[in-house]
Parts: structure tokens; C-alpha cells; sequence
């Protein structure tokens, strides 16, 4: 959708694409976006996401590279929107999200 409004987007796949969903089909959705000219980062877990030095509203985000293990190398970027799809269950525990002000429902 970002990428078909004309962003530059990027998606990180811990797993493999839609894993939810059936393999065959989740590989074809992703090989069809990466044609489009949306970008995979493959077997990247984010760590890390902060406003970024300066005025401009940007987010810096910091990920490990699982690529060659669990000890996988940090990587950072910029980018102006972050879009956080998690899967069917909130993962929330650990994020720190009380500490910025939000509320979480007991089910999160």
C-alpha cells in the first residue's frame, strides 16, 4: 500500500512472508511486492525504534540481522513512517509502552 502511494518501503521478515499462511502463497505475495520495488529485509528482528536527531520527524530504527544466528549483527536506519505489523496477538510485553503513556488492554 506505502509503496503504491509512491513511498519507499521496506519490510522486515523475521521468518519467512505471511507465515501464517500457506508457504507456496506467501512467497508468491512477496516475490510479486519485491517486483513492485518494495524492499525485504530478510530475517531481521527490530530492537529499536526512536525519533531520530534533528527536526524532521524521522524515526531511527535498529534491527538484528538473524542471518547468522541469534547473536545476529545491529543494523540502524532512518525512516520517515513506521508501520508495525505484528501478527494476530499483541507482543507488547517488554516494549516499554507503559512508559510512554500508553494503555494497554489486559488481553496485549
Amino acid at each position: 500500500l506505502l509503496h503504491g502511494l509512491g513511498m519507499d518501503a521496506h519490510v522486515m521478515v523475521r521468518s519467512r512472508p505471511l507465515r501464517e499462511f500457506d508457504c507456496h502463497m506467501g512467497d508468491l505475495v512477496a516475490e510479486r511486492m519485491a517486483s513492485l520495488g518494495v524492499k525485504f529485509l530478510h530475517k531481521a528482528v527490530p530492537v529499536a525504534i526512536e525519533r531520530a536527531p534533528g527536526d524532521g520527524g524521522r524515526l531511527r530504527v535498529t534491527w538484528k540481522d538473524m542471518s547468522q544466528g541469534p547473536s545476529g549483527e545491529h543494523h540502524t536506519d532512518e525512516y520517515d513512517t513506521v508501520l508495525v505489523a505484528v501478527g494476530r496477538r499483541a507482543e507488547t510485553k517488554g516494549m516499554g509502552l507503559e512508559d510512554v503513556g500508553v494503555e494497554l488492554h489486559p488481553a496485549s
